[in-house]
């Protein structure tokens, strides 16, 4: 769960949020902190019933806005509707009682929803791939630009949009001081783990990603990545499969399975063939264009990829035998 608290005028933030069921006032489910916290649980009769700021969390001088990221175990099937219950201060951070403080208070009814598929609310920006282990390492870096500290979660999932844990957590909680940056980091360590992430870019903050690989026998090798907007449903990429490779993640969010198409033109716009994947919400899924497109084998040209429904996000990249380097993907 994440709570935002938005004030022009305030220079430190603290925040509390319970959850009761709809039909009555006993509370329901289980709070816990991610990892790198700036939230604490408060208990009630031995369960985590309240969430609030740790005293990192307050983010003193931090301008505009402030926001929190909580775990919340839902209670059993048969719990019925529930309702969130938040309160937020925005304060002048004068450590005076004089009336420059605001509070805030809102609430959120969330039906119990029947079995079906996961359905994920992803951040304004999205990085289609994220891998690590097997010879890989992937490294995220974000650039403050502004005159304002800046503080956002950043969150991971596998291909199957599940938690993806690594260095203590699935969620980075980031604060980057005016001017700075902040890097997040996934060694190559183990077996091969892929997935993608997520968060909500701050404007006025900037980034993109390293993918590096290493082998036996030769120097590594890495590649810059760019972000992609969540809000997408078409994007396409200029391939070369003359004597090259082109690889494809793609990532799909919506509120129900959709198809994927992909049409590949030639050179001179021609149609030379077609592809689906079907796909899950929350989910990605990598391959060589190749693979899905076999008409695209030495040639190149444009390749479309459009969705029956939700959002999609595609990261193009060019192999050629040990080096490789990414491919810009137009929306």
């Amino acid at each position: 769960m994440r709570v935002t608290l938005a004030d022009p005028t305030a220079a430190r933030w603290g925040f509390s949020l319970t959850v009761r069921k709809e039909s009555s006032t006993d509370f329901v489910g289980s709070f816990a902190v991610p990892s790198e916290p700036t939230t604490r649980v408060i208990q009630l009769n031995g369960t985590n019933r309240y969430a609030t700021h740790s005293p990192n969390g307050t983010f003193r001088q931090q301008a505009s806005q402030a926001a929190w990221e909580v775990d919340w175990t839902a209670p059993a099937a048969g719990t019925g509707s529930v309702r969130f219950y938040a309160a937020g201060n925005a304060a002048n951070n004068n450590g005076l009682a004089d009336g420059g403080d605001k509070i805030y208070t809102g609430s959120l009814s969330i039906a119990e929803a029947s079995s079906g598929p996961v359905s994920i609310t992803p951040g304004n920006t999205v990085i289609p791939q994220f891998v690590f282990g097997g010879g890989w390492t992937s490294s995220l870096y974000f650039t403050n630009n502004t005159t304002s500290q800046v503080a956002f979660p950043v969150r991971f999932y596998n291909d199957s949009a599940a938690d993806m844990s690594f260095a203590g957590g699935s969620t980075k909680q980031l604060q980057i001081p005016p001017k700075g940056t902040a890097l997040i980091q996934a060694q190559n360590t183990g077996s091969l783990t892929q997935g993608w992430s997520t968060f909500d870019l701050p404007t006025g903050v900037t980034g993109y990603g390293v993918f590096r690989q290493a082998a036996d026998g030769r120097p590594d090798q890495e590649a810059v990545v760019p972000f992609a907007a969540s809000s997408g449903t078409r994007a396409s990429l200029t391939y070369d499969e003359s004597n090259l490779v082109t690889g494809v993640a793609l990532w799909y969010n919506g509120t129900q399975s959709a198809t994927v198409t992909i049409t590949a033109r030639d050179e001179g716009g021609n149609q030379i063939g077609t592809g689906t994947i079907t796909m899950q919400p929350g989910t990605k899924t990598a391959f060589a264009l190749s693979d899905r497109v076999a008409a695209v084998s030495g040639k190149r040209g444009l390749v479309e990829f459009t969705t029956s429904a939700g959002n999609i996000a595609v990261l193009g990249l060019r192999f050629a035998t040990a080096a490789f380097t990414s491919i810009p993907a137009a929306p």
